[in-house]
């Protein structure tokens, strides 16, 4: 038996070979920045439903911007900026407590901080 033979019989030649109906099944392609953008959305948004002690300092600061944009909405940028920073140093130095941060882990967000 030859080499075409031993092809010939594994592999026939004339065989059509039926392929997937794509249009049954689309698949939707994503950018790259799309993709990105899903897997923050759903990395991110559940990191914010812990308890406040849980949080990094990263989303903790984020929800603070979160909570002063939302309470003081007539405020210039500025003193929005000065309400977070102070918030920040007194979380950081410990005069402010976790406990002084009323948070809704199911919604993630801050409700009130206490003295503002």
């Amino acid at each position: 038996m030859s080499y075409n033979d031993l092809l010939n019989v594994i592999m026939p030649n004339n065989e059509v070979v039926p392929k997937n109906d794509s249009s049954e099944q689309q698949k939707v392609i994503l950018s790259r920045e799309e993709k990105l953008d899903k897997f923050l959305e759903s990395t991110v948004v559940d990191k914010f439903k812990q308890k406040w002690k849980d949080l990094t300092l990263f989303l903790r600061n984020n929800r603070i911007r979160l909570y002063i944009e939302e309470s003081n909405e007539n405020s210039s940028d500025l003193e929005k900026q000065a309400i977070v920073r102070k918030i920040n140093n007194l979380l950081m130095t410990g005069k402010l407590k976790n406990n002084d941060i009323l948070y809704d882990a199911e919604e993630g967000k801050i409700i009130s901080v206490k003295g503002f």
